[in-house]
């Protein structure tokens, strides 16, 4: 075989081995997840008796907190690796990303792929507790008494300031969990319930107006559909507004500073929410119109805000601040100094980027005493404004070092004409005009 054969064959068997694994690679990132609460729970009642066998199997193996996972692609550097037909059969059939092992909580936790809530999956929880999050009995009797934490048969939905979780009873000691940063999401689950609640439920009643998005009766009309229909679709436009209509938005500002009180929310709509005050005059139904305005706030830390409707960010527009601060999350002194020490708070001229445990803030300055600001809890989504400050920092910042691979989704340099990072190697596909 002549030497130029045989270099042939080596680079043919190279190509088919790069095609196979790129194969695999978009194969691994692309799998679907599911689609509904109720295909998860149908696929633990079709693969219950495989589960206790595997649960059993883990539980005899791994004595501490341990996260498996069987991908390729770690996503925890501490997570073991447990691979058995049946462990490999419940990953595909499941749908699994990890199984978390949390002995501390009795429970072992598995998270599934899906397309519906921001972290959902099914637990075992070894004493049968239906309460996903372990409050102590204090602390449970007060969130009862707000009507932040409710029961209704074997489903569960406890919320709080953040974050909000919904169980449902499977089987014996098996629970379908959903974990959501946007904290009313799962109360489609529960909207008969809590509507036909008496006496009705404190949190329920003050807060109705937030709920009404997720009647499940009004599908075809939810907020966020609203949202997509009519809201801005970049930055830019909604600055390019403000600036067309500033003169007009100053003498508003001007006339809300005067005669609302702090703490109040202006919303121009037939249902008025807890806290809000009826205020309508041809400047405000102008500027609501021209601005998409969704609804004001005027907060404690003296800023009027102005919040827009939109598609590509979780809440988002403009505000005046009486101190012209261009901060938007307010930390005290010292705080600030250690979030500009470990790396979460930036500052680039007119730009600021802060960056919370849940959340992320981006703003702008747009004139004396003005901002536009962003809020996200996808506190990576904003890098796309400042991609080439914070990589061009010397000496670099250290939450950049420490998230670079996560950051580069959002090199805006990488974006096709679509918003889409199409890099396979990273197994990123991320749209920039997005809905979180």
């Amino acid at each position: 075989m002549s030497r130029l054969r045989k270099l042939l064959i080596i680079l043919i068997s190279i190509v088919i081995v790069i095609n196979v694994m790129s194969g695999c690679i978009i194969e691994f990132f692309s799998s679907d997840g599911f689609d509904s609460k109720e295909q998860v729970i149908n696929a633990i009642k079709e693969n219950i008796e495989n589960l206790e066998v595997l649960n059993n199997e883990i539980t005899n193996k791994f004595k501490t907190f341990d996260i498996i996972e069987n991908s390729l692609f770690k996503t925890y550097h501490t997570s073991k690796e447990y691979k058995t037909q049946l462990s490999e059969k419940m990953f595909k059939n499941m749908k699994l990303k990890d199984i978390s092992i949390i002995y501390d909580d009795k429970r072992i936790k598995y998270s599934t792929r899906n397309k519906f809530g921001t972290h959902c999956g099914f637990y075992y929880s070894f004493d049968d507790d239906k309460n996903y999050i372990g409050f102590s009995e204090d602390t449970m009797k007060e969130l009862k008494e707000k009507g932040m934490y409710l029961e209704f048969g074997d489903r569960t939905a406890l919320i709080d300031l953040r974050g909000g979780w919904y169980t449902e009873k499977v089987c014996d000691n098996w629970y379908f969990y959903e974990q959501d940063y946007d904290n009313y999401n799962f109360m489609k689950y529960i909207y008969d319930d809590i509507n036909n609640m008496n006496p009705p439920s404190k949190y329920y009643e003050n807060n109705w107006y937030q709920f009404d998005r997720y009647n499940p009766y009004k599908q075809k009309v939810a907020f966020r559909f609203i949202q997509e229909k009519d809201g801005f679709n970049t930055k830019e436009e909604i600055i390019d507004a403000f600036k067309t209509n500033a003169k007009k938005i100053d003498m508003l500002t001007k006339e809300i500073a005067e005669k609302i009180e702090v703490k109040s929310i202006i919303k121009n709509s037939v249902r008025i929410q807890q806290n809000s005050v009826k205020y309508k005059t041809e400047l405000l139904e102008e500027v609501f119109s021209k601005l998409k305005i969704d609804y004001i706030s005027f907060d404690i830390d003296k800023r009027i805000r102005y919040v827009v409707k939109n598609r590509f960010g979780y809440e988002l527009g403009f505000y005046y601040s009486i101190n012209d601060d261009k901060n938007y999350y307010i930390y005290s002194d010292n705080l600030l100094q250690l979030s500009k020490k470990d790396g979460t708070y930036l500052e680039f001229d007119s730009k600021t980027v802060m960056f919370g445990s849940r959340y992320g803030w981006y703003t702008e300055k747009l004139c004396d005493n003005w901002f536009f600001y962003e809020e996200d809890f996808d506190n990576l989504n904003f890098f796309k404004y400042i991609y080439d400050d914070i990589s061009n920092m010397n000496p670099a910042n250290m939450y950049y070092e420490k998230h670079k691979a996560q950051i580069e989704r959002y090199n805006p340099h990488l974006l096709d004409d679509n918003g889409i990072n199409n890099s396979v190697e990273k197994g990123y596909n991320v749209n920039k005009n997005s809905i979180h």
